[in-house]
């Protein structure tokens, strides 16, 4: 995906602008287990495999994607809240 590790260490994903880290450059020091249905699995792995990635490194892109997303909504979700209760 990098054409050159050393220029850089980020994945830029345009996910509210904000940088990605590289997952396969990141310590993993913990693991989640997780239950899924097996048609779910089996789309998954269908988009890992189209995207040339094991189904772990997959799940864990689009984890780091979503949490991203949320980070960038957050701030202005609060602050409708606040206005909300002033009112």
């Amino acid at each position: 995906m990098l054409r050159n590790v050393k220029q850089s260490f980020t994945l830029r994903c345009l996910v509210g602008s904000m940088p990605l880290p590289y997952p396969e450059l990141m310590k993993k020091d913990t693991s989640v287990n997780v239950r899924l249905t097996s048609e779910l699995k089996a789309e998954l792995q269908q988009l890992a495999d189209r995207d040339s990635r094991k189904l772990s490194a997959y799940i864990e892109l689009v984890l780091c994607a979503h949490v991203a997303a949320k980070r960038a909504v957050a701030p202005s979700e609060s602050a409708a809240r606040k206005n909300a209760k002033v009112r």
